[in-house]
């Protein structure tokens, strides 16, 4: 993986400043080097090594977030329909829930006994 048109320079700089202090290196003046440009490439090489350009990772951020926002959507629509046909099955049998929930039971046991 190297340079693309993905890296902005300020994600180049980002990622060798990361990659320096990792190394523990200082940033070195270029006046300080036989060959700077050479010495900039290595070091952005091993910075950049195996990377995913920024521009893609915040893409893909940016998908997983959406699709997260979708699945919380759906789960809230769900959640709404649940609670719209448990109105409307209490708004069908006016008895009160504990009266509903002692024939269940009832019921229930009845069958064991009978099993």
């Amino acid at each position: 993986m190297g340079v693309t048109a993905e890296w902005t320079a300020q994600d180049l700089m980002t990622a060798l400043n990361e990659r320096n202090e990792a190394h523990g290196v200082l940033s070195l003046p270029a006046a300080s080097q036989r060959n700077p440009r050479a010495l900039l490439i290595h070091q952005l090489r091993q910075a950049l090594d195996g990377r995913t350009p920024p521009a893609v990772a915040r893409a893909q951020a940016h998908e997983a977030a959406r699709a997260e926002a979708r699945q919380t959507r759906q789960r809230l629509a769900r959640d709404a329909a649940i609670r719209e046909a448990n109105a409307a099955a209490r708004a069908a049998d006016p008895r009160p829930f504990r009266q509903r929930w002692a024939e269940t039971i009832a019921a229930a046991q009845a069958d064991r006994q009978t099993a």
